[in-house]
């Protein structure tokens, strides 16, 4: 969505904004009040700018492209006292897309750089803080940013920050912010009487919309269309009669190989039009709290690899969010130009015919530049193999995104940074042998995953690996490539941090190109504050996500120690939310990597065992397809002089890490069993009824295996809590595993207490 003006955005479609009354603005009439801060005086920040015809707060002015950072603080504006809530109002300009305030601000002085809104009481005395967030679509001109805040109960004054330290500012780009007002709900719910928007680029075709419009309101459309997409932003928008003064009120074509739309909303003031959805040919347009368009095209190989064919006809998919600007493509195969031999089909890119001469057997390069219409553009390096694939077990993913090795299914329990250690006398034969022994079937490795004992260890044992993989070099075509204990290629540790999602989806190309019979799988950090989930954009680039859900922080009595397992709650949810909304259809899985380690940085204190086993069955129960802890071993950093522990580290942590992953592989029959219908939530009969993160304390995950019902429930709270479940088809008892105890369960209707990050499993006969 670009270019906003006067819309309301939910997941329920577009509306006219509620008119909320202005109590006050902020003045750019004048630098009086205003505090500016400009890292190493890098940019020109104006507060008097005359920009486009408006006054306004201007940054701009790089020279070069390097570092950025700025900020402005403005004079206090007024409140009425006991509002409640507040909207900010205002025009943003930027050259780029802009997303600011991601997180929650610990400490307002440290984050200078962050966009913050400051509260004073009537004695001029600063009484709280937060983030204000925003959003622009980096159009190039004044658009609507909206952000409502909480306003403190004794808040009568506010001062706005703005700011960012990233993305930088570069020569030529400009970030403007004009209008600014300050508005509290009216005392009769009013909406404005015209909104607006203009849509992402796309294809031509037929444009349709659907729409819900009272009598009073409607929703109307305009378009404009080019062969160029460069062009599209300085045409005008037109309608029946050719000009901006008419808007389509039906359906009709919009006949140009590139185009779009403006969105004409009208309100009668008390009741306003939603409009849910709008299709431009093939594509719909329904997601506009997300859809917006600042990635470059996705590339992938869409011919087989390996083959044995010497003249395969090449053929890549080249896809975009908006649409791909299919002009700027750039083909070369084997360093050779050759994008004349490449046709368009649809999204595909194909070779006219193969190639007159054979390719020779082993591994062949091509590399693809592609650019949408946006800008965004993108080199993508693939290869090919010409030869035989290796003769391995296959590794897949069911409907469930359960692992099935040659067929079978398979529950990963795994352990990382295995090492030769004084816990096992430097031995890793014994390291393979302990873990085997504890219920462990699943390893990896930082040090040499193609050294000799290393994968040798692995094979006597039966351990499945994941290993690095980044490029198919020696070790790995000589070892790696036909070890039969791979069960998937790890393409990314902390990865957005290191690698751009199309370099992820060239790696799984890549490496299953050459090795089709693996999985591939990533890992990277989260956070429940984070309102932008790092792993959204590279949902499609591996079959794998190993979340790394590390919630125990700080030193003990830290606030994580209480909202550990809510945190692991609320990410699991995330990434199944983030698999449905930005993945492709495919099946994807889950291994989440787990807690089990102190140092590394900001993790002062071991996990307790109750955590452990807590936030570990709360992601089973979430939506594990298997389970893995960071980590088997530590060390002492000298740096900062400080000793980094993993699960050997004392013969406790050992014990019981060891407890949890054999406990794991006796239930591994029953995750592998499949999915089964789910009881309805649990009630809350006592305790704490929602979680440190919103949502309800107790949450459980059925399974039926053999005859039985098994019933996985974990409690999120510290605190005690009495819940009751209702089950259908099960007996009149259920055995508490590990506890030594029963619970009855008549008419199918189970009651027990758990303590604080409680965990308990049913096993209930099934009744016919």
């Amino acid at each position: 969505m670009y270019e906003a003006d006067g819309v309301d955005v939910s997941s329920t479609g577009v509306k006219c904004r509620e008119d909320w009354r202005v109590v006050d603005r902020i003045d750019f009439d004048s630098s009086n009040g205003w505090r500016i801060d400009n890292y190493s005086k890098r940019l020109s920040i104006v507060v008097e700018k005359e920009f486009l015809g408006k006054r306004c707060l201007y940054v701009g002015g790089a020279t070069n492209r390097r570092d950025t950072a700025w900020c402005a603080k403005s004079p206090r504006f007024s409140i009425p006292k006991g509002i409640g809530r507040c909207r900010v109002q205002m025009k943003v300009y930027s050259d780029r897309m802009l997303s600011a305030a991601k997180e929650p601000l610990s400490d307002i002085s440290c984050e200078r750089w962050q966009n913050a809104v400051c509260w004073y009481n009537g004695s001029g005395e600063r009484i709280g803080a937060g983030p204000f967030t925003y959003f622009t679509a980096g159009e190039g001109r004044f658009a609507d940013a909206v952000s409502e805040l909480t306003v403190p109960p004794d808040a009568v004054a506010g001062a706005l920050r703005f700011g960012f330290d990233s993305p930088n500012v570069g020569p030529g780009e400009k970030v403007a912010f004009a209008d600014v007002a300050i508005a509290v709900p009216p005392d009769c719910r009013r909406h404005v009487r015209r909104a607006s928007f203009v849509s992402e680029m796309r294809e031509g075709g037929e444009i349709s919309w659907c729409a819900d419009a009272p009598r009073g309101t409607s929703v109307r459309l305009q378009w404009r269309g080019a062969d160029n997409p460069k062009k599209l932003s300085a045409l005008p928008f037109r309608g029946p009669d050719g000009t901006e003064r008419t808007a389509y009120s039906g359906s009709f074509r919009a006949d140009a190989p590139y185009v779009q739309y403006r969105a004409i909303l009208s309100s009668d003031g008390c009741s306003t039009p939603v409009l849910k959805s709008v299709a431009v040919g093939k594509r719909i347009d329904s997601d506009w709290l997300h859809a917006i368009d600042d990635a470059p095209p996705e590339v992938w190989r869409a011919m087989d690899s390996p083959t044995q064919d010497r003249s395969p006809r090449l053929a890549f998919l080249v896809r975009d969010e908006s649409c791909v600007d299919w002009g700027s493509v750039r083909i070369s195969v084997d360093g050779e130009e050759a994008t004349e031999r490449f046709v368009r089909d649809g999204d595909i890119l194909r070779e006219r015919q193969p190639r007159s001469a054979p390719y020779s057997e082993g591994i062949h390069r091509v590399k693809i530049a592609a650019s949408d219409c946006r800008g965004n553009s993108v080199v993508s390096q693939k290869i090919f193999y010409v030869g035989k694939a290796p003769d391995v077990p296959g590794c897949t993913l069911r409907e469930d995104g359960m692992t099935l090795v040659d067929g079978k299914p398979f529950f990963p329990i795994g352990l990382y940074g295995m090492c030769a250690r004084e816990f096992n006398g430097n031995s890793l034969d014994k390291a393979f042998a302990d873990i085997k022994a504890a219920g462990f079937n699943f390893a990896q490795t930082y040090g040499k995953p193609y050294a000799d004992e290393f994968l040798g260890s692995a094979q006597k044992y039966g351990i499945k690996l994941w290993v690095a993989w980044r490029k198919p070099d020696s070790n790995f075509m000589d070892k790696g490539r036909g070890f039969p204990q791979v069960l998937a290629w790890y393409l990314g540790d902390d990865t957005s941090e290191h690698a751009t999602p199309q370099e992820v989806r060239d790696r799984h190309d890549n490496v299953t190109a050459l090795d089709p019979h693996r999985l591939t799988c990533q890992a990277d950090v989260l956070s429940p504050h984070w309102q932008v989930s790092r792993y959204a954009r590279y949902v499609t680039a591996t079959d794998v996500f190993m979340p790394e859900i590390y919630p125990v922080r700080e030193q003990k009595g830290h606030p994580s120690d209480v909202t550990c397992v809510a945190d692991t709650v609320f990410e699991m949810k995330r990434i199944k939310r983030d698999m449905a909304q930005f993945g492709d259809g495919k099946v994807r899985s889950c291994w989440p990597i787990l807690q089990w380690f102190k140092g590394w940085g900001n993790w002062h204190h071991f996990p307790s065992r109750e955590q452990l086993f807590a936030t570990s069955f709360a992601a089973i129960v979430h939506g594990a397809n298997g389970i893995t802890w960071y980590t088997y071993g530590g060390f002492y950093d000298k740096k900062r002089k400080k000793s980094n522990e993993g699960v050997t580290s004392t013969p406790e942590r050992w014990r019981d890490i060891c407890d949890l992953a054999g406990w794991l592989r006796e239930l591994s029959p029953v995750l592998l069993s499949g999915s089964c219908e789910q009881p309805s939530a649990a009630e809350v009969l006592s305790g704490p009824k929602k979680d440190a993160c919103g949502e309800i304390p107790v949450t459980a995950l059925l399974r039926r295996h053999g005859g039985k019902a098994y019933l996985i429930a974990v409690n999120a709270a510290h605190e005690k809590v009495r819940a009751r479940f209702r089950l259908a088809n099960v007996g009149s008892q259920a055995e508490v595993q590990r506890e030594g105890r029963s619970v009855l369960c008549p008419q199918g209707v189970l009651e027990d207490d758990f303590a604080p990050f409680g965990v308990h499993v049913y096993c209930i006969n099934e009744r016919d």
